[in-house]
């Protein structure tokens, strides 16, 4: 803290030209605006992150354990009494996933079936969702399917069980010597139950049928595409560890990924993307920051005759460097935490009001920018800027320290 002192001493605004007052503020002014930059666009990269992972929450599992090879799992070779039994579990179904062609009058549309147990479907949030009808897939021994309010709208289909049903052509497996193409495919019907609006459905059409009927349909009892286990809580932490237990129980056999694992690709895109904005916001930042290192100089040059009398004093090179470093990133670390503090604020504000709107149609999922702070980027920026304090302070600190004979010292 006294070399602290010692440095505000030297470095007080006093007998200063105003020219470098006027510097050292547009610097910092620099460190501020781009400080908060950084905070504003990473928490919308965030929120932009979040937005997704609560559009494909209400689809898909936060576990899954696929067959390691193949395409089809044993059910019953499964410990799913064992698996409903861990902590944080709430429900685990078998997944019957295929694509199907589903006719309704003279419409037809290409969509993929997901067979589930009747329990699993009550977890996915798809109450908030409903547009017509139910979260019912069976009632009195009759199957029903939950269909997205596009699909329904291309379809022209109604829920209940007076509503024309639904029928479902699927593809049975090639095999030789087949003289009838009817006898290639395999049909049923089934009646809506509900329908539900989500944007994730407006491009992936999706039926979800019961399991149990779908598997009689084509012909794959006690065998599943997939095992779908769903938790109480999407927190990344929570996911990750019931997929460690997961995996602890199922065994090697079969391939056990959590809801991250399960979309690694689009998460990739996140963080190249994110990283790519921080790295260049990070150079606009390292501009405003060697600017301060011009006023800081400049300040050495205006002080030097000071800087000489201390090491006439016996205060040594190192004792001025590290004085004028200890200045410069003080200066610097300053700006970056009003930046922070700006960025935070204003995220805030935006968090709350929505002011800034995206330029998209009425049935984008969001209107306004969303925004998602978190602290390891806070961390990340607050060690960036104090690099970049660090990097902007060597110049002027050399050039404090240069040193000065008596006999100069007098010349002056």
């Amino acid at each position: 803290m006294s070399l602290l002192r010692i440095a505000w001493r030297y470095f007080s605004f006093s007998g200063v030209p105003r020219l470098i007052h006027l510097l050292l503020g547009v610097s910092l002014v620099g460190i501020v605006i781009s400080t908060a930059a950084l905070v504003l666009v990473l928490s919308v990269f965030n929120g932009f992150t979040r937005m997704v992972e609560q559009l494909y929450n209400h689809m898909e599992p936060h576990v899954v354990v696929r067959p390691q090879a193949g395409k089809w799992l044993r059910v019953d070779s499964l410990p799913l009494e064992r698996l409903r039994a861990l902590p944080g579990v709430v429900a685990v179904s078998p997944v019957l996933d295929e694509k199907a062609l589903v006719r309704l009058g003279n419409e037809k549309v290409v969509a993929r079936v997901r067979g589930v147990q009747p329990d699993y479907v009550k977890h996915l949030g798809l109450d908030s969702a409903m547009q017509w009808g139910g979260v019912v897939l069976w009632a009195d021994s009759v199957p029903f399917a939950l269909i997205g309010a596009k699909l329904a709208r291309r379809l022209g289909a109604a829920p209940g069980p007076m509503a024309p049903p639904l029928q479902l052509i699927f593809p049975r497996q090639p095999r030789r010597g087949l003289l009838n193409p009817a006898a290639a495919f395999r049909r049923a019907r089934v009646a809506v139950g509900g329908v539900f609006s989500l944007s994730q459905e407006s491009s992936n059409p999706r039926v979800w049928v019961p399991y149990p009927w779908l598997a009689e349909v084509l012909g794959r009892s006690h065998q599943a595409t997939a095992l779908a286990i769903r938790a109480r809580t999407h927190d990344r932490d929570t996911v990750r560890t019931l997929a460690e237990q997961v995996r602890a129980a199922v065994g090697p056999d079969d391939e056990v990924l959590d809801f991250y694992q399960q979309h690694a690709s689009l998460y990739r895109i996140f963080n190249i993307e994110k990283l790519a904005v921080f790295f260049i916001l990070t150079l606009i930042a390292s501009l405003a920051g060697f600017n301060i290192s011009s006023a800081v100089l400049m300040f050495a040059l205006e002080r030097r005759r000071h800087f000489a009398i201390l090491q006439v004093m016996g205060a040594s090179r190192r004792f001025v460097r590290k004085m004028v470093m200890g200045a410069s990133t003080v200066v610097t670390l300053w700006g970056g935490l009003l930046g922070l503090l700006l960025g935070y604020g204003v995220g805030r504000l935006q968090q709350m009001y929505g002011w800034v709107k995206l330029d998209a149609g009425a049935s984008f999922v969001t209107q306004a920018y969303p925004v998602d702070f978190e602290l390891l980027d806070f961390a990340a920026i607050l060690t960036v800027i104090l690099l970049i304090g660090l990097l902007a302070a060597i110049l002027p600190a050399r050039a404090a320290a240069t040193p000065v004979t008596l006999n100069k010292l007098r010349l002056r």
